[in-house]
């Protein structure tokens, strides 16, 4: 539809664009522009900006310079210029996102201006090359803008990985898009009761993102996209690094304090160990079980896969209970109670397996190991997740 009211717009204004040579002001208008082509290069600049469209700038050429309003010299300003122009869309598009997209932008605005540039002084050069071939004015611009873009490509491919170095540096990361501690700086909070504060709410921060591994998971079994392998590895970096920085920022403020506040330390640290244990647990065992059913390309069977799903759903509402029970000790009982229906799930669903391997069913036999290990390592994140449960009931 999009492109079908395109072309019709295109059509016509080819059919109208005698009027423009006809109309007197508007040929006085492109023969000053003939006399300045520094002019028609920033019209088509700011034309294509406008109507966001490369197409619709080169073809309005292409009908300009068939009627004679223009020459093939400024038809040629035409295709520069909407090549230019043409960036305005990542350029405003990038304006409200992070310093990747800016830095893609602002290298496609850099790309295409230097391209110009370098094409420029020898536009008529190109202009008796493209007259050589036996074709019509109009082909020949929309030629003019296919081996421009061709050779310019060509140009700069070799300069790539220098390109995007000075890319980088000109529109580097900001400060604010650095990932890194929120609440702990060893520099701050000389009070214990304080530094304890902001820990804890650094501790949780490192839930929540292990707990959005967790849900996310499953994902790595459903589809062999690797944005998802990739997140998951992502997010386990950023939990190791919390860790070792929550953690050095605790040690620091035990050894400065009383013996009591010390022992809450360290049973802040065990949890903030457990989790991370947890993130390791699906980026190196869970992943790596992930990559194997994709690369052997198999299937799980349909009565296994809704078990997974259901171990799965399990695994997520016991590692929700379990962070929340992290703060208020009163859901350490529930916690428990979870992971204790887990565990009897796990045995079940083990021997659900077991009965479809005696019935010879040839993709349960071909998944079996993944199956089996899958469901361990769920258990196991709810059982590092509950930990500090055991301790605060004890406690209690």
């Amino acid at each position: 539809m999009g492109f079908g009211l395109l072309f019709f717009g295109m059509k016509l204004i080819s059919i109208s664009s005698h009027h423009f040579a006809e109309n007197p002001m508007l040929t006085e208008v492109f023969q000053s522009l003939r006399d300045n082509p520094g002019y028609s290069l920033l019209i088509s600049v700011v034309f294509c900006a406008f109507v966001q469209s490369s197409a619709v700038t080169i073809g309005l050429a292409m009908s300009l310079a068939t009627v004679k309003a223009i020459t093939f010299y400024d038809a040629m300003l035409w295709v520069y210029g909407a090549n230019i122009g043409t960036t305005s869309v990542a350029l405003i598009a990038a304006a409200g996102g992070n310093y990747i997209g800016r830095q893609v932008a602002w290298a496609h605005f850099f790309y295409k201006t230097l391209s110009v540039v370098i094409f420029y002084p020898f536009t008529q050069i190109f202009i008796d090359f493209l007259m050589t071939f036996d074709t019509t004015q109009t082909r020949s611009i929309a030629n003019a803008h296919l081996i421009f873009n061709v050779l310019s490509s060509i140009i700069f491919f070799p300069f790539i990985n220098k390109g995007a170095e000075l890319i980088e540096k000109m529109f580097p990361k900001a400060a604010s898009e650095e990932f890194g501690t929120e609440f702990v700086n060893m520099n701050n909070y000389q009070s214990s009761a304080l530094a304890i504060s902001y820990a804890n709410r650094e501790i949780m921060r490192t839930a929540d993102i292990v707990l959005g591994m967790i849900k996310d998971s499953i994902r790595l079994f459903e589809t062999n996209d690797p944005k998802d392998f990739d997140s998951i590895k992502d997010r386990d970096n950023k939990v190791d690094f919390l860790y070792r920085e929550t953690k050095m920022f605790l040690l620091d403020h035990a050894n400065k304090s009383t013996t009591v506040v010390h022992q809450n330390v360290m049973n802040m640290i065990m949890f903030l160990s457990d989790v991370e244990r947890a993130a390791d647990a699906i980026d190196i065992n869970i992943l790596a079980l992930a990559i194997k059913k994709n690369a052997l390309k198999l299937e799980f069977s349909d009565e296994g896969w809704a078990e997974i799903r259901q171990m799965h759903e399990q695994v997520v509402k016991v590692a929700s209970m379990a962070i929340n029970a992290y703060q208020n000790k009163e859901l350490a009982e529930a916690a428990i109670q979870l992971k204790r229906d887990l565990a009897k799930t796990e045995i079940s669903l083990r021997e659900n397996h077991i009965s479809r391997l005696n019935r010879g069913l040839n993709t349960s036999i071909n998944t079996s190991s993944i199956h089996l290990d899958l469901l361990s390592e769920y258990r196991r994140i709810a059982s590092l997740l509950c930990n500090h449960a055991y301790n605060q009931r004890s406690q209690s």
